[in-house]
């Protein structure tokens, strides 16, 4: 054997002393991890009782937590939630895209409009007012109201309509015929329209006899009768009526007698 043979042989001895002693240290590690596994255990085994306890003291049912989140893995591993994930997670990688896009879509709008004389910043701004306004704690409590009414509004309904038909019923019981009564109504209606818009009364609005100054001449016209009514008629012959001519108040009618008569007559020459 030469001496290249004995440097080999020994340089494998030494390699193979090495891995020996590598090995050793290795086991005796897992020796020493092995001596103390029941140690850990127990050590484990106290911080899961002790966090069991924490719990329950809190109220938390650790249980049934752990029941609940396997039954919600159990769910999310399913093959129709992992399609639904996948699908997600594909959003998701598209979102930094579709969120240009968005923005390029929003910057022509914008564009667009401003070119149109619209101002979009000051309609957003009264749009939030509005919102603003109507989420107010009274707006909510009148719409609040008003939802309550909407509700309420078949039995409104329901009762406005009985009460219609006991007017219809009341009405039939006393001899009344209700749709004769809305027939006339409407035929009545009809013919004041046509006589309000007639000529005949345009011409005697503008003829003045709803003046005021005419309204109290007939005022007091009828004033007089009203109260000459109520009075006994004496007899008066040619002399009383030459005395009663010196008393002021006849001379006063007497005389605008004689002046209504010339005005109307002046009036009658020019309408005929």
């Amino acid at each position: 054997m030469d001496n290249e043979q004995v440097m080999i042989e020994t340089a494998v001895l030494t390699r193979l002393l090495d891995r020996l002693e590598s090995l050793e240290r290795t086991v005796d590690k897992l020796t020493a991890v092995v001596e103390q596994a029941p140690g850990f255990m127990a050590m484990a085994g106290d911080v899961v009782d002790d966090t069991y306890r924490q719990a329950a003291e809190r109220g938390v049912d650790l249980d049934q937590r752990m029941r609940t989140a396997m039954t919600m893995a159990e769910r999310l591993t399913s093959p129709e939630m992992m399609t639904q994930l996948d699908s997600l997670m594909t959003l998701v990688e598209q979102a930094p895209g579709m969120t240009a896009m968005a923005v390029d879509v929003i910057d022509d709008t914008y564009r667009q409009a401003a070119e149109s004389g619209v101002d979009l910043d000051g309609r957003l701004r009264a749009a939030l007012d509005i919102a603003e306004k109507l989420t107010a704690p009274e707006m909510m409590a009148n719409l609040n109201g008003f939802i309550n009414m909407a509700n309420q509004g078949p039995g409104l309904m329901a009762m406005a309509v009985d009460v219609v038909d006991d007017a219809y019923a009341q009405a039939v019981k006393h001899g009344y015929d209700p749709e004769q009564i809305v027939r006339q109504g409407i035929l009545v209606t009809s013919r004041m329209a046509d006589l309000l818009e007639s000529g005949e009364v345009k011409n005697l609005l503008d003829s003045g006899i709803i003046a005021p100054e005419a309204v109290g001449v007939v005022s007091s016209a009828a004033e007089a009768l009203v109260t000459s009514r109520g009075q006994s008629t004496p007899q008066v012959g040619m002399m009383g009526m030459v005395k009663a001519l010196r008393d002021p108040d006849l001379q006063r009618a007497l005389g605008f007698m004689i002046l209504f008569g010339k005005e109307f007559g002046k009036n009658l020459s020019t309408a005929f």
